[in-house]
């Protein structure tokens, strides 16, 4: 079989003019036929760039120059953006991004329903900037000291950070204030290099309410200096302050210790283990005159904006709701369940998590919610159970990887409500299970998408679809097996070689 020749090579400089801009932010353009990966060049631009890897199917570059620059281009305002993997659109106005997102997910729904579809413009901060009310800080030993920031994209590499105005500016200015208090208390910060250490990061949540949390995650179970830490993180404004347990990973390859960098670098961010040491175990929240109660480690949506904007565009398409039952899968901590609690006759929120399961608990408790119970689970094993339950309403919120397995069947085939509202925060996973939930006979009917992460790639979704025999009319055959297969094709076009 005929391989076709790479036209360009590893630092080859070559000028290019993009065409487009791809799911991760990054401008797309052609030497030749060859398609090449530039991040912060924008369509339309001429740019010169500099080849970092040739793959069989297509390069990737750095960008030296804009030759000719697009309309749309400004100034980054943050001085990392470029380093830092944080952020990938801050070259772009806030009107420009929105607009890419916008387009993206009208494309994306439109090839896999293989129809128009409408999509309108974003819902978004007036403001987008300072949105991001979780903030963390990885740490590491250097000889000078500690080092905190971020990785850079697509690179284990740490940017050291001196500000970030995408995040909230308290929730970043503690997160700064704790690395400099563990430094001072002599902490040992955690080196990747050879597994030892303590300290690997800290993590800072900002509430509605006006409260700080400070998670410090440790290698070893009990962070040296612990106390004193806490202490002064509580005169520095903290509510509460907790010590995540992350062990180290001892990666033995052969009999002999790996020597690689990030050897010792966990895959997630947090540990199952997590101890108050000052304050409550958890944080209060208010969105829209619903309390919730937040866990440091549970997920909650880290945007305040878009956690309220959320939470509207769900119960509106959920409506009319009154004496109407709901389901609410992958339900997270209640951000939704007990919001939709104040209008439907009962809700039932289902999720694996049992921590975000006690958070809704206690959640439904503040409100005194006696329509609502919460069954800790994954969803792909309890929504068969609830069949009885005939909801007229299913609300679907699943992770980035979309619902697992027999979820869509379940929900079409024995569930059958007249309504189903999916949330979604990966375009490609919601085109799959939408082009599935029509051949299900589940016809989309509104699509709403919101700017949860402003100058970044990210782009959250709201769907509703209506229950109607005639959706699969025309629609095209979607197994699961075919909606991975296009998922797996669509992140590969983007994925580093």
């Amino acid at each position: 079989m005929h391989t076709p020749r790479v036209p360009v090579r590893p630092e080859q400089d070559v000028e290019m003019v993009i065409d487009t801009v791809g799911h991760d932010g990054d401008g797309l353009g052609k030497v030749g036929n060859y398609v090449v990966f530039v991040p912060r060049a924008m369509a339309g631009e001429r740019v010169r760039a500099r080849i970092t890897s040739a793959g069989r199917k297509h390069g990737r570059a750095d960008l030296l120059a804009v030759l000719e620059p697009s309309a749309d281009r400004v100034t980054p305002r943050c001085p990392h953006f470029g380093a830092c993997g944080g952020c990938q659109l801050q070259h772009m106005t806030y009107p420009a991004q929105l607009e890419l997102k916008q387009l993206r997910v009208q494309r994306t729904l439109s090839h896999a329903l293989r129809r128009d579809i409408e999509v309108p413009p974003l819902a978004a901060p007036a403001q987008p900037w300072g949105q991001r009310s979780k903030v963390v800080l990885h740490v590491e030993r250097r000889p000078s000291g500690y080092r905190a920031g971020l990785y850079g994209q697509r690179s284990r590499s740490l940017v050291p950070l001196d500000e970030c105005p995408a995040s909230h500016a308290a929730a970043f200015a503690l997160a700064r204030k704790a690395v400099q208090i563990c430094e001072r208390q002599r902490v040992p910060a955690f080196d990747r290099r050879y597994g030892d250490g303590a300290l690997r990061g800290v993590l800072v949540r900002a509430t509605s309410t006006g409260q700080l949390g400070v998670v410090l995650i440790s290698a070893s179970a009990a962070l040296p200096q612990e106390r004193a830490v806490a202490t002064a993180l509580a005169d520095a404004g903290a509510a509460a302050v907790w010590v995540n347990h992350l062990p180290t990973p001892m990666r033995v390859r052969d009999g002999a210790l790996p020597t690689r960098v990030d050897a010792f670098e966990p895959v997630h961010l947090l540990g199952s283990e997590t101890r108050c040491v000052h304050g409550n175990d958890r944080l209060d929240e208010e969105l829209l005159d619903v309390r919730y109660v937040v866990s440091p480690t549970a997920f909650f949506q880290t945007s305040l904006f878009g956690a309220e904007e959320l939470v509207r565009q769900v119960v509106a398409m959920a409506e009319p709701l009154a004496g109407k039952k709901v389901i609410d899968a992958y339900c997270g901590s209640g951000l939704l369940t007990l919001a939709l609690a104040r209008s439907a006759a009962s809700v039932i929120g289902v999720e694996d998590d049992a921590l975000a399961v006690a958070d809704a608990e206690a959640g439904a408790r503040r409100n005194g919610r006696d329509n609502v119970r919460f069954i800790a689970g994954p969803a792909q094993r309890l929504l068969p159970t609830l069949a009885t339950e005939a909801p007229d309403v299913v609300v679907l919120d699943p992770p980035r990887a979309g619902c697992h397995a027999g979820v869509l069947e379940t929900v079409a085939q024995a569930l059958r409500p007249r309504r189903v509202v999916y949330v979604a925060c990966d375009t490609d996973s919601l085109a799959r299970d939408a082009a599935r939930l029509e051949e299900l006979e589940y016809a989309v009917e509104r699509v709403q998408p919101l700017d949860m992460f402003p100058f970044t790639h990210h782009v959250e979704t709201v769907v509703a679809f209506a229950r109607n025999p005639q959706a699969r009319t025309g629609a095209k055959r979607f197994s699961r097996a075919a909606g991975e297969r296009l998922l797996a094709k669509a992140r590969a076009s983007r994925a580093p070689d």
